[in-house]
């Protein structure tokens, strides 16, 4: 797999050479752009991810070598201007689903800002092609909304809240319209009027807002009813509403629901995990623990012994053995959470999952000697 990417890539770098022949400019930035995608997977081993790389390397080999897209020179100017010819106009849709294509595979590999700038892209191109209330063009919307709600988790802690703001309301505003376009467009029992709704129930979730988060949700509940989707994800979602607004019994039907189905692994793990910050919540340490060590065997499995998943959980078992005075035990496990942890820190100085299990030992240890 590995060198069928790399003779893409050589394909590419031909065919950019051929139709960018005269134009410096657009030689240099096209070398570089090919070159630092093929250093971003040089050592990728994922399967899915390099399928993904393949297909986007296939269709924008298309793109160029059949002369889609070229840039010519504008003598009045003396600049290069790109232009589609007038004959490949009926594949303008194809190209519009393209670069939305690899606006999806960026913000998969977690490349968000070449994620952002292929999404722009996308939604110049779907407004041209499809028109202001278009299903494609909400796809696009949706694709933004979420990006721009991912670059706000993971923005510096010392970053403007007004920046943080600005990225709220903007992902806000595109998945209003895009629920709006699926549901004119789609009609009410549709997956994309489904996934937009958990956009927005994740949205207002974050902001704290459990009443209109678990309303989002309810509506995801019912389109995915309707269409016989997976509802485990579905279920987890509302318990966990459910667990914020301190509706302790309806929260764990959700839960228990959720595990019912035995359909994926990784999600039985998340509800075993909700369940124990339910319980924990409750004070029910015991009941709490068996849901929390439920959770930490199927992460091992699933995940392996180093992921910083199995670390949240393990941080929730040392926490009850503190409370419980089982100080050896607490401290082990905290122990064991600053190991993860660390190996997989960038800048462990700096890591707040660093730095807040280093403090949970330094507790663990005074009240030992105290």
């Amino acid at each position: 797999m590995s060198t069928t990417v790399l003779r893409g890539y050589r394909r590419l770098l031909r065919v950019r050479a051929s139709l960018f022949l005269g134009d410096r400019k657009a030689l240099a930035e096209s070398t570089l752009a090919i070159r630092t995608e093929f250093e971003r997977r040089r050592h990728q081993t994922d399967t899915g991810t390099l399928r993904e790389a393949l297909v986007a390397m296939e269709e924008t080999e298309h793109m160029l070598k059949f002369g889609i897209i070229r840039r010519e020179l504008d003598e009045t100017s003396g600049s290069y201007k790109v232009k589609i010819r007038e004959e490949q106009a009926e594949l303008l849709p194809g190209i519009a689903r393209t670069i939305h294509r690899l606006a999806t595979i960026y913000a998969r590999m977690g490349s968000l800002e070449e994620a952002m700038k292929w999404f722009q892209k996308s939604l110049q191109m779907n407004r041209k092609v499809f028109g202001e209330d278009s299903v494609e063009l909400a796809k696009t919307l949706n694709g933004l909304g979420a990006l721009h709600l991912a670059s706000r988790e993971i923005s510096p802690r010392e970053m403007e809240e007004e920046k943080k703001e600005g990225d709220f309301e903007s992902a806000r505003e595109y998945f209003i319209t895009a629920e709006r376009i699926f549901r004119e467009k789609l009609g009410d029992r549709h997956i994309n009027l489904a996934l937009v709704c958990e956009n927005l129930a994740s949205m207002q979730q974050e902001s704290g807002d459990w009443n209109a988060a678990l309303k989002w949700y309810k509506e995801v509940f019912r389109i995915k009813t309707a269409i016989c989707a997976s509802l485990v994800a579905t279920h987890i979602n509302l318990g966990d509403c459910l667990l914020g607004l301190e509706k302790y019994e309806e929260a764990i039907e959700e839960f228990e629901c959720a595990l019912k189905v035995k359909e994926d692994e990784a999600l039985d793990a998340v509800a075993y995990h909700k369940l124990g910050l339910l319980y924990t919540t409750m004070g029910k340490l015991d009941m709490a623990l068996a849901q929390f060590e439920a959770s930490w065997e199927i992460k091992k499995s699933v995940l392996g012994t180093d992921h910083t998943e199995v670390a949240n959980t393990l941080t929730c078992m040392g926490a009850i053995y503190g409370k419980k005075n089982l100080n050896d035990k607490s401290l082990a496990f905290f122990n064991e959470c600053f190991r993860i942890y660390n190996m997989n820190s960038e800048d462990a100085k700096r890591d707040p999952f660093v730095i807040s299990t280093v403090r949970n030992i330094n507790l663990v240890k005074k009240s030992m000697t105290s």
